[in-house]
């Protein structure tokens, strides 16, 4: 997370945007219909996370929030300026460290998107062969890591009951 700003004002914007629902009404403040009806605004939750380079944070400030794109995770990022005046150079300077910690975040959302697909899958495939399945079996499986989601699906190639794959 960002320092706390010098300047009591730069520190009273960077609270007020720090909380979900204020900083929600400001983006929606801002956004066209059609992309603001799409966020779930109502799961709005602030991220641990800096892109600014320590030597800027006296000037700069960010918060990230996760949300919903309509049906897939979603991050909104603020850039906050700690200054009187323009600077189109930020982007600039912070760019590298922001793009990198943007592709980490990029493919960590990939693989959790492939582990839920697997998991999917898997609930599809464990359906077919043993009918309806029990609310323990649906939080065993979409509860999975990746490891565990390969390990229960080659126990589903051999097994005769649905607790053959699923018993811990």
């Amino acid at each position: 997370m960002g320092e706390k700003p010098s300047n009591p004002h730069d520190a009273y914007f960077r609270a007020e945007l720090s909380d979900p629902e204020t900083a929600a009404g400001e983006i929606r403040a801002v956004l066209p219909a059609e992309m603001k009806d799409r966020f779930d605004w109502t799961v709005m939750e602030r991220q641990s996370v800096s892109f600014v380079p320590a030597e800027l944070r006296s000037r700069y400030s960010d918060i990230l929030f996760r949300t919903r794109w309509a049906t897939r995770d979603a991050f909104v990022y603020f850039l906050i300026e700690h200054q009187s005046s323009q600077d189109p150079s930020i982007f600039e300077r912070i760019g590298p460290s922001a793009k990198e910690a943007m592709v980490t975040i990029a493919d960590d959302l990939r693989a959790e998107g492939r582990v839920e697909g697997q998991a999917e899958q898997l609930v599809d495939q464990l359906s077919i062969k043993f009918g309806p399945l029990s609310e323990r079996v649906l939080r065993r499986v979409r509860g999975a890591d990746a490891a565990t989601l390969r390990d229960l699906s080659r126990r589903f190639i051999f097994a005769t009951s649905i607790d053959d794959v699923v018993a811990e």
